[in-house]
């Protein structure tokens, strides 16, 4: 009896000790001090590009299984132009990575990682070409304060994912 008290009381030392000890890290509520922005007047923003707007369109395809990155710092935008092979002529071009659903995302690591796919957009009753088909797409990534410094695209397509364009700023 004597050695359960003893292993209870040692439990609740234990958990006394480490009281505030094992948190998630400070509060991230943007004041100096505590993991948020800090005031360092150098105008940049701690932590990761935050990622507001995606859109993507069909567009005219160039080459295939190609992409090209440009950045308009200025705008705080990113655009990819690219290429992807769909499977038949009823698939599209869908965005894959990131995902967005109309809130901002913080982008991890300051990589914008982009990836495109493609779908077979018919309906079930619709007849498509049995054939590899060329699809191009315009992409934009519209950021707020800052830009990820580097951008890489990657295709997924019937011989596995494929990175066809990197940048970095």
């Amino acid at each position: 009896m004597r050695r359960r008290s003893l292993l209870i009381s040692l439990g609740a030392a234990t958990t006394v000790g480490l009281a505030g000890c094992l948190g998630d890290g400070p509060p991230t509520d943007g004041t100096p001090g505590n993991g948020g922005d800090s005031d360092d007047n150098d105008g940049a923003p701690d932590g990761d590009p935050v990622l507001t707007a995606a859109t993507l369109s069909e567009a005219a395809c160039e080459e295939p299984e190609t992409a090209t990155v440009t950045v308009d710092e200025d705008a705080l935008e990113v655009h990819v132009d690219g290429c992807i092979v769909g499977n038949t002529g009823c698939h599209v071009p869908v965005l894959v990575e990131p995902t967005f659903e109309d809130e901002p995302q913080r982008v991890a690591g300051d990589l914008l990682r982009v990836r495109i796919a493609t779908v077979d957009d018919s309906d079930p009753d619709e007849m498509c070409t049995q054939v590899l088909t060329d699809l191009g797409y315009e992409a934009t990534f519209v950021f707020e304060e800052a830009l990820p410094t580097s951008v890489e695209v990657v295709h997924e397509t019937h011989d596995g994912d494929r990175t066809v364009a990197t940048t970095d700023r």
